[in-house]
């Protein structure tokens, strides 16, 4: 049997760099994952000896057992065809934000969430939280599996979640403790030791919901720095460089401190945020926007409030009940 065909003289480039790609991915994953247990602690309750392991355990099996039974449930269009609701409609949406029982949604998170999860969405005077940016990004990608989905995505990216680049900024401290600042001790990418968590971000086992990254051209990672401030950084594994977009009117400064090129997108990619507050909604309208293979992020500050609780009621009526 003949082997593959070779690239063409004007795919070779392409092929090359498809190439070192996969290299130095497969490079990461195929690092062996260290053995770790947690330690047995004993604990007593009522006279009745449990282990700290047992407690994990079953934390850990409820918390899957949640989390699967939203991975299984079919992605709803809140608005469908014909502009029919497919979920909950829009008044029982209303009740349950104004029951003033503590009513429990599972919205695809390890932990559920009560009313206050979707009025702080909505809340034009309030950061988005993590929990906030994690559940739209799980819904995010529900949508590209589904065939209701309102939106086209690209297949060929990822993406991460919040805690991915938390993890990565703590470990990154070690070297410069203040962004602003500059590095307290040499860097070298040769002895930057990997954790075994961000080789499962890699290899698409982090979060449950990622994907291989050798099989992705982009990964997008949701990025919170300084004062809780977010931005949107989208790793090009085929040109091996770092676009960063930022949505604040502030002065603009360039760091060298990754082996990967960095720079920022053009200012006409990225709409100016005038409220603090407002630009965890930016930055998951950009991660839709790029998921969408769109290269400019088009809405405006006045735009935000809507899309809070467009947002919010999408998230809902993807929602369980807790008792499902």
């Amino acid at each position: 049997m003949s082997g593959p065909a070779p690239c063409s003289s004007g795919e070779q480039s392409s092929c090359a760099s498809t190439n070192q790609r996969k290299r130095r991915l497969s490079a990461i994953i195929s690092q062996p994952l260290p053995n770790w247990e947690p330690p047995i602690i004993e604990v007593h309750t009522d006279d009745i000896r449990a282990s700290s392991q047992q407690v994990l355990d079953e934390t850990a099996l409820a918390r899957q057992r949640q989390r699967e039974l939203w991975v299984r449930s079919p992605y709803s269009n809140p608005l469908g065809r014909g502009n029919l609701s497919t979920g909950p409609s829009e008044e029982a949406y209303a009740h349950f934000k104004l029951d003033s029982k503590e009513i429990y949604r599972n919205v695809g998170l390890e932990v559920m969430q009560t009313q206050d999860f979707f009025i702080s969405l909505e809340d034009n005077d309030s950061h988005l939280l993590d929990t906030h940016v994690d559940a739209y990004l799980n819904l995010l990608n529900k949508m590209r599996g589904s065939k209701t989905s309102p939106y086209k995505f690209k297949d060929r990216m990822g993406i991460v979640d919040c805690n991915f680049f938390d993890e990565l900024a703590k470990v990154w401290a070690g070297w410069q403790p203040n962004l602003h600042g500059r590095l307290v001790r040499p860097f070298s990418v040769k002895d930057f030791v990997i954790r075994p968590e961000w080789k499962q971000n890699c290899d698409g086992r982090r979060p449950d919901w990622g994907s291989p990254w050798d099989s992705c051209d982009k990964v997008v990672v949701p990025c919170k720095v300084e004062d809780g401030h977010r931005v949107v950084c989208v790793v090009d594994l085929l040109l091996w460089e770092i676009q960063a977009s930022f949505f604040n009117r502030t002065g603009r400064r360039t760091y060298d401190s990754t082996p990967m090129k960095a720079r920022r997108m053009n200012e006409k990619q990225v709409p100016k945020q005038l409220s603090p507050k407002s630009n965890g909604v930016f930055v998951l309208l950009m991660i839709r926007s790029l998921l969408r293979g769109l290269k400019c992020l088009k809405t405006t500050e006045t735009d935000i409030q809507s899309h809070r609780q467009d947002i919010a009621y999408e998230i809902f009526t993807n929602s369980l009940p807790e008792e499902c």
